[in-house]
């Protein structure tokens, strides 16, 4: 995220997909088409990713989709790992998350 002093990051990260944790590790955000209206948690979304051997930095929960913070270097690993296996029933799409466009 910005810094709120409206500095561009400092993580070198492309607007919208980068993120740097508290401790300065750089992370991906991933969209995943799987939300509450989905039955899908965020415990269990966050359990998906574990059980592939990637530890989520952030989940978080929207009604159709959720996105979740991975280290960098784990975002293509994840991607791959977790596209098209399924979670409450349903067929999971994973790839980076694109910066929403701003309203007009």
């Amino acid at each position: 995220a910005a810094p709120s002093n409206g500095a561009a990051p400092s993580n070198g990260a492309a607007p919208g997909n980068g993120a740097v944790s508290e401790d300065g590790e750089a992370l991906a955000r991933l969209f995943v088409n799987a939300g509450k209206r989905h039955g899908v948690t965020r415990e269990a979304l966050a359990q998906a990713f574990t059980s592939s051997g990637i530890e989520p930095r952030r989940v978080r929960m929207h009604h159709t989709y959720g996105l979740v913070d991975v280290p960098r270097e784990c975002a293509d690993e994840a991607v791959a790992a977790l596209t098209g296996s399924e979670l409450a029933g349903r067929t999971l799409n994973v790839e980076l998350a694109r910066e929403q466009p701003a309203a007009a």
